[in-house]
């Protein structure tokens, strides 16, 4: 798991210590803390995820980014720090993008993919699929 407290000047200034998996530290906010992967809700809406996101873990994406989709917003997670997605990371991403697809939503938003994260979707989904846009937000 990567420690955000130590990269707190970059992030939101309350960055708090890690909870139990699966427990927000706050109400649409914070980071949810479990094996190899933190999930933070920027100021902006976007979900920024680090570490490792596997069949152990993905759950906990999935219920913050499934509650966005059914309180009406729209889902963008900034992926630059997730280092490795297994199978169960990209099954998320599929149903999600196919979930707005069906209902007529905007797409799901994959910002800023690590080097390993893109050439899983690459490899999996060659021409992109509806209801999924991979982006480049550098800065």
């Amino acid at each position: 798991m990567i420690d955000l407290r130590a990269r707190a000047h970059s992030l939101d200034p309350h960055v708090l210590p890690s909870r139990p998996c699966g427990q927000p530290l706050g109400p649409r906010d914070g980071v949810i803390a479990c094996s190899r992967v933190e999930v933070r809700r920027e100021r902006d809406g976007r979900f920024e995820v680090e570490g490792e996101l596997d069949v152990s873990n993905v759950e906990q994406l999935g219920d913050a980014l499934w509650a966005e989709l059914r309180g009406g917003s729209s889902v963008v997670v900034d992926l630059s720090g997730l280092a490795f997605m297994d199978s169960q990371g990209l099954r998320l991403f599929v149903q999600l993008a196919l979930h707005v697809e069906q209902r007529g939503l905007g797409p799901v938003v994959l910002v800023n993919p690590s080097p390993a994260v893109r050439r899983v979707l690459e490899i999996s989904l060659p021409h992109g699929m509806p209801g999924l846009m991979v982006r480049e937000e550098r800065t």
